[in-house]
């Protein structure tokens, strides 16, 4: 039954990943793009590439941060190549084997009575980094107002940003009392027991040290990422205003997260173009960026099938 489920979000995905593309292909002026895309620089796309790496590094430390705060000791050196290997298997095989579900499986071989922690640990590695583009926003929001409330898409993306702000702060500060009233209801939520549990095991890691650590390592890998889109979009000529750059990325990853389409495809690329259209970038530059940075993406990832290929050897966790 689970998998016929698997298979029905992944049909309804694919087709939403189709549909994305379809709208985002009749906005287009192919003659144009062709174009664009013959002038670029390409030295300044392979130097936005290999940034891919240094945001590997700065998610490594981030997670190492944590497991070491949950008394699970891997070396940053594994931890690097775990994240190369899952980005990898993330991006070309089956969706079923998961980057993040392979770098479970890997820890949970070596701490088969820590699993509740490592999970912890990727949600909290992951939520981090969330929670920064999240402020990001927010800190933003003042500068681009009337930019965002000159189109009622525009206006809405932001609002729907707000409200997914809001209710994971209910969730996370206020999960104490929402238990309270879930456990009056009178029927039984499926799953609630264990994601509650979960809730306050990263509740309980989530200290202040933490939260400064991982907080610099996600802006650092905010900025990495900012870098990048600098790179891309030197390579076609433009150079943009940075802080509206960053804000465009902090709705670009933070709506890419929701579960949609197939791996943010049509997503990422609608976003660029429609963000990146309120700055008087042409939707053919804007396009060349984004699809630029997903064919970088998707060589530096091959990284990770080489390491998988090369590296027998299994991971040692302790230093």
């Amino acid at each position: 039954m689970k998998k016929f489920k698997d298979r029905i979000i992944k049909i309804i995905q694919l087709f939403i990943t189709i549909a994305l593309i379809c709208v985002l292909l009749y906005f287009i002026d192919w003659n144009k793009f062709l174009i664009t895309i013959k002038t670029a620089k390409i030295l300044y796309v392979v130097i936005a590439g290999f940034l891919f790496f240094p945001g590997i590094l700065f998610s490594v430390f981030r997670w190492n941060s944590i497991l070491e705060k949950l008394k699970i000791i891997v070396s940053k050196k594994n931890l690097a190549r775990l994240y190369l290997e899952g980005s990898f298997l993330g991006n070309f095989l089956p969706t079923s084997v998961g980057g993040d579900i392979y770098k479970y499986a890997i820890l949970d071989k070596q701490f088969p009575n820590q699993k509740k922690n490592v999970i912890s640990s990727m949600l909290l590695e992951r939520g981090s980094g969330f929670l920064i583009l999240f402020a990001v926003n927010i800190l933003l929001l003042p500068f681009f107002i009337k930019i965002i409330f000159s189109d009622s898409v525009y206006a809405s993306l932001e609002m729907f940003i707000l409200l997914g702000l809001f209710f994971i702060l209910t969730l996370f500060f206020f999960s104490k009392y929402i238990h309270i009233l879930i456990k009056k209801l009178p029927f039984k939520l499926p799953l609630y027991d264990k994601l509650y549990n979960f809730l306050l095991n990263i509740k309980q890691t989530f200290d202040r040290k933490i939260v400064i650590i991982t907080s610099v390592y996600s802006f650092l890998f905010v900025i990495n990422i900012l870098a990048g889109q600098i790179f891309y979009l030197k390579a076609f000529g433009v150079f943009v205003n940075p802080l509206y750059l960053l804000f465009a990325i902090s709705i670009i990853y933070i709506i890419g997260v929701l579960p949609i389409s197939l791996n943010s495809i049509g997503i990422t690329e609608g976003l660029t173009v429609f963000l990146y259209g309120f700055i008087g970038i042409s939707p053919e530059i804007a396009l060349a960026v984004a699809l630029s940075g997903r064919v970088c993406l998707l060589i530096a990832n091959l990284s990770g099938g080489l390491v998988l290929l090369l590296n027998r050897t299994p991971i040692k966790t302790m230093e």
